[in-house]
């Protein structure tokens, strides 16, 4: 297990892009710019430590610098798969609202499929509506979890969140993990192999 402040500095740099730029966006003539910048940012860091999670899971020791991928390629699938992502979720939501939330656990993997199996947005998305096959209502309960941990973490002054916030990414993992492994299981579902290369 890594040292514990090494996951509260990962914690501490994803809280720092989170609210920094709505504190710089005051500053007249640059809100824009750095409302921009900051979510661009944002979803880099956000790339970064579930790639950090996924080594985790599997045993694998991480840097800090872990947190800012430089993989040009792969970041662009994962922007595409959370743009994806976004898209299904709002035309679930505009038909009625329970098809949005089913939806939303159908292809909640699908961004970390990318990461972790280099795929294309929609074979990701497929793949997740594969492996979650039976397991949205599972999904429905961690993420209740996970919210509820991670308000616990901002009651401690936001303090709490730098623990709560990487240990959420890695608990997703985990269980992506497990899905993956119940999905290979089963003959009738074909699972791409796993690469480590990928993520190293």
């Amino acid at each position: 297990m890594e040292n514990p402040g090494k996951f509260m500095a990962l914690g501490f740099l994803l809280l720092l892009v989170q609210f920094g730029p709505m504190f710089l966006q005051k500053i007249p003539g640059v809100g824009g710019p750095i409302r921009i910048v900051g979510m661009i940012v944002h979803y880099w860091m956000q790339m970064g430590m579930t790639l950090i999670a996924l080594k985790v899971a599997d045993g694998k020791s991480f840097q800090i610098m872990d947190l800012f991928p430089m993989n040009f390629e792969l970041f662009l699938r994962y922007i595409g798969c959370m743009i994806l992502f976004i898209v299904i979720i709002i035309g679930g939501t505009l038909l009625l609202i329970v098809p949005g939330v089913i939806w939303a656990h159908k292809y909640l993997l699908a961004s970390m499929i990318v990461l972790d199996k280099n795929m294309r947005p929609m074979e990701a998305i497929k793949m997740s509506g594969r492996i979650t096959d039976g397991s949205k209502w599972k999904l429905f309960c961690l993420m209740l979890l996970i919210t509820g941990v991670n308000i616990l973490g901002a009651i401690c002054l936001l303090v709490g969140l730098t623990l709560t916030i990487p240990m959420s990414a890695i608990a997703m993992v985990y269980a992506y993990r497990k899905l993956t492994d119940t999905s290979r299981q089963d003959q009738t579902i074909p699972i791409p192999p796993y690469n480590s290369a990928t993520i190293s």
